[in-house]
């Protein structure tokens, strides 16, 4: 499974969503795809989840993209538990799906 992310366009306007696109060749050596170019829908102030590799070539193309969060979802369970610990969660705390942590120590910062 590739890890995803979620990204926003800024240029996205209520009502009216805007259309991104990378070609065959920009995607080529990042994702196994026959197609000649995938397309994005982007609405006004909705996250779109995406494959990370093909979201950070998206925002390389277009400025108006970014990146949301905190890259806590990329992050491996086992250095997330040892965040929370450094971070003052109980041990015994820890042991819980890896959603769960995450929201617990974004709700420490």
């Amino acid at each position: 499974m590739t890890p995803t992310s979620q990204y926003i366009d800024k240029h996205a306007e209520p009502n009216s969503p805007t259309s991104r696109f990378l070609l065959n060749k920009e995607f080529s050596g990042v994702v196994d795809n026959r197609q000649n170019r995938l397309n994005f829908i982007f609405r006004h102030e909705i996250p779109l989840t995406i494959d990370s590799k093909v979201g950070d070539l998206l925002a390389q193309k277009y400025p108006s993209i970014e990146a949301m969060g905190d890259g806590l979802d990329k992050m491996l369970y086992l250095d997330l538990k040892r965040l929370a610990i450094k971070k003052g969660i109980n041990v015994n705390d820890t042991f819980v799906k890896k959603v769960i942590l995450i929201d617990m120590i974004r709700n420490l910062q």
